[in-house]
């Protein structure tokens, strides 16, 4: 689709900045409405004072759960949009003084122009896996403060007086337990919205099919990848995650080795390591895998990111295959008779 004007969009909590960009030759236009549905529709009503909203690309930054109205109206009217990261934009449009929401909006809408041939366009994910999305962000904050009572409690046990810490020791362990209980039950909720979207559930059953795969990397990848419709190939979905490696050389004076980029969803990446440490305890081809690296002289770090990209390109496999991962040769075997 030819897009014919670019609107830039910065969300905060109370308000959005949209600035209107046609192209560098012509005026662009800024203002502010309010971030609810009333405001989304004044801001319809502008644009259409200017430009016919047929050919009209929204573009705004990755910013939670302040951005989620915005995307549900754009949906609901069938409006293109692109939801970007905020790095990739500062990255691409180069030097950048100003900081405020105007001078925001306006780089959103001039990178969707400077980039409007290779632009994604955003869609919004199933009700079943935004549920998913939010559990999972909730069960993370209560592993964290699950985390954060046990250390400081331990800490404060191990290095004062019984007289002084008993108190606090035993109140922690309290909430210790209710939030382990909480996690318990978040557990069980994701299983059950999982259960009850069809799709969402077949692909979460050929997933959790790979060895190594569990409950929590299947849910995330399944968030991420937007039910494994955002990624062409494992190799992309390798890049999200932090897992693929990059080399490091410039002419003939850096010949650095190959290494795993900081940019990547690091949640994620911390996931397939906790599988890639449960795959290689059995006798299956990521163990044979790692172990032959491991016998080659490879750093342990090094064939274990390779388990980790194995998995990845398992999980991506079965899921575009739509039958479940094969475990061994006997299995193979039967499969293919």
């Amino acid at each position: 689709m030819t897009f014919t004007c670019f609107v830039g969009i910065d969300i905060s909590k109370l308000t959005i900045d949209a600035v209107l960009y046609v192209s560098a030759t012509e005026p662009s236009f800024h203002q502010q409405f309010e971030n609810r549905p009333s405001g989304f529709q004044k801001l319809l009503t502008w644009i259409n004072q200017r430009q016919s909203s047929a050919g009209v690309l929204f573009c705004l930054e990755h910013t939670g759960i302040y951005a989620l109205p915005l995307c549900c109206f754009f949906n609901q009217r069938k409006l293109n949009y692109s939801l970007q990261s905020a790095l990739h934009v500062k990255r691409s449009m180069g030097l950048q003084r100003a900081k405020n929401d105007k001078a925001d909006a306006y780089m959103l809408a001039r990178f969707a122009y400077l980039y409007r041939d290779e632009i994604k366009l955003s869609e919004l994910p199933s009700q079943a896996l935004l549920k998913i999305q939010h559990l999972l962000a909730y069960r993370q904050r209560l592993v964290k403060s699950k985390v954060a009572l046990q250390i400081a409690a331990q800490e404060l046990a191990a290095f004062t007086d019984n007289q002084f810490s008993s108190t606090i020791v035993k109140d922690s362990q309290k909430h210790i337990t209710q939030l382990s209980a909480s996690i318990i039950l978040i557990d069980k909720q994701l299983q059950t919205i999982i259960a009850e979207d069809q799709q969402v559930h077949q692909v979460y059953q050929l997933a959790t099919s790979v060895t190594g795969i569990g409950l929590q990397t299947a849910a995330y990848l399944l968030v991420h990848t937007n039910c494994f419709s955002g990624f062409d190939n494992w190799r992309k979905l390798a890049c999200f995650a932090g897992t693929a490696p990059f080399e490091y050389t410039s002419g003939s004076s850096i010949h650095g080795r190959s290494k795993l980029s900081k940019i990547g969803n690091m949640k994620l990446k911390a996931l397939l390591s906790n599988g890639a440490n449960a795959a290689i305890q059995s006798p299956n081809e990521f163990s044979t895998y790692y172990n032959r690296k491991i016998a080659e002289g490879k750093p342990k770090l090094v064939a274990l990111n390779g388990v980790r990209n194995k998995l990845l390109s398992r999980v991506i496999a079965v899921v575009q295959r739509g039958t479940p991962y094969i475990r061994n040769q006997t299995d193979y075997l039967q499969v293919a008779s």
